[in-house]
C-alpha cells in the first residue's frame, strides 16, 4: 500500500514497514509506529535506552529490538506494547537479530563471536555457536527466510597486524546440521549485505584496502558477480536494499539515498538527505523508507529525483 505524499518520521536510525504497508515503525530515541495513510504517529514505546536494530515478524504481529548494549525484547505492532523483556543475560551487542521463517524463534549474531537461536515464548537459548575471534555482523534473509546469510569478521590478531578481510557466508534453514558456504568476495570489507528476495542473489556493500567502495551484486548459483559499481563513500551509516520484485537496490551513499537498477547497477533516481543511514521499499515496492541522523521520510518511489 503506497503513500500518495511524503511522511516526515524526524530522526530515525531505521524504519520497517508493517504488513501490508500501511504503517511503518521508527527507531530514533522512542520506538514509534506512523500511519502512512494518515500521516500521523499511532503509538510509541521506550523499552530501554539506544535501541538500534528492529525485524518484524513473519507473522506481522511482533517485532524484536536489539539496542546498542545487546539488550532483546519483543513488541506487538498492534500498540508496541512488550510481550517479552529477555534477561539481561542474554544481552550481547552486535548486528540486529532476525525472526526465524515460523516466528517462533530469533537468529542473533554477537560482537563476540556467538551465533544463537533464542525462543521466543521462553527465552531458551535452543542452539548456540561459538567462532573465536570473530565478529557476526551484517544477517540478512531472502523473502521466505529459508536462506541467510551474514559477514564473519576476524578481529585484529595482535596491535601490529591490519584487520583481516571479510568472510561472507550463505546457509539454509534450519541451522542445525546445515553448513556455512562462503561467497567469494576477493580481498575486502564487507559493510553490508542484503539477500535478494528469491534468494538467488546478493547484494554486497564492500571496500578494499585502498578504502574504496564498491556495490556488486553476486549469483549465488556460480559465485559470479553479475554487475558492480563504485558508490560515494562517507554515509553516516551503510545499508542496502532489494525492491521485493528484485529489480532495484536501494542504497545509503554520502549526501543521498540511490537507487539502482539491479541488472546493470545504473543509478536511475536518489533522494538527497545530508545524513542518510537506512533504506527499505515497501511491501508492494512503491515507496521507500529513507532513515536519517536528522530526518527520515517515507514517500512514493516515483517522486525520487530521476537520473535518467
Amino acid at each position: 500500500m503506497a503513500t500518495a505524499k511524503r511522511l516526515r518520521v524526524g530522526k530515525s536510525y531505521q524504519l520497517r514497514f508493517v504488513a501490508d504497508g500501511s504503517r511503518v515503525i521508527a527507531i530514533g530515541r522512542d520506538i514509534v509506529q506512523w500511519s502512512i495513510e494518515q500521516g500521523k504517529r499511532l503509538c510509541s514505546a521506550h523499552p530501554f535506552k539506544h535501541s538500534g536494530s528492529i525485524d518484524i515478524a513473519p507473522t506481522g504481529d511482533r517485532v524484536v529490538i536489539k539496542n546498542t548494549s545487546g539488550q532483546l525484547a519483543i513488541l506487538s505492532t498492534q500498540d508496541l506494547a512488550t510481550i517479552v523483556q529477555f534477561p539481561k543475560s542474554l544481552s550481547s551487542e552486535g548486528h540486529g537479530p532476525m525472526f526465524s521463517p515460523c516466528g517462533a524463534m530469533i537468529i542473533d549474531g554477537t560482537l563476540d563471536g556467538y551465533l544463537r537461536l533464542i525462543d521466543c515464548s521462553t527465552s531458551e537459548v535452543v542452539h548456540q555457536e561459538f567462532s573465536q575471534g570473530i565478529v557476526i555482523q551484517s544477517l540478512t534473509g531472502d523473502s521466505q527466510r529459508r536462506l541467510f546469510a551474514y559477514v564473519r569478521q576476524p578481529k585484529v590478531p595482535d596491535p601490529v597486524s591490519r584487520l583481516p578481510f571479510s568472510h561472507l557466508v550463505i546457509r539454509r534453514w534450519p541451522w542445525v546440521g546445515e553448513p556455512e558456504v562462503e561467497v567469494p568476495i576477493g580481498e575486502s570489507y564487507v559493510v553490508a549485505i542484503s539477500l535478494s528476495p528469491d534468494g538467488g542473489r546478493l547484494a554486497s556493500l564492500q571496500m578494499n584496502a585502498a578504502a574504496a567502495y564498491t556495490l556488486k551484486v553476486i549469483d549465488l548459483r556460480s559465485g559470479c558477480a553479475l554487475a558492480d559499481r563504485g558508490v560515494d563513500r562517507g554515509a553516516t551509516n551503510w545499508s542496502i536494499a532489494w525492491s521485493p520484485d528484485g529489480t532495484k537496490l536501494g542504497c545509503v551513499e554520502k549526501g543521498q539515498v540511490s537507487v539502482f537498477d539491479a541488472a546493470s547497477l545504473e543509478r536511475v533516481a536518489r533522494h538527497v538527505d545530508a545524513y542518510p543511514c537506512w533504506v527499505e521499499f515497501s511491501p508492494d515496492g512503491t515507496s521507500i523508507a529513507m532513515g536519517s541522523w536528522q530526518r527520515g521520510v517515507v514517500m512514493p518511489v516515483s517522486q525520487l529525483e530521476p537520473l535518467v
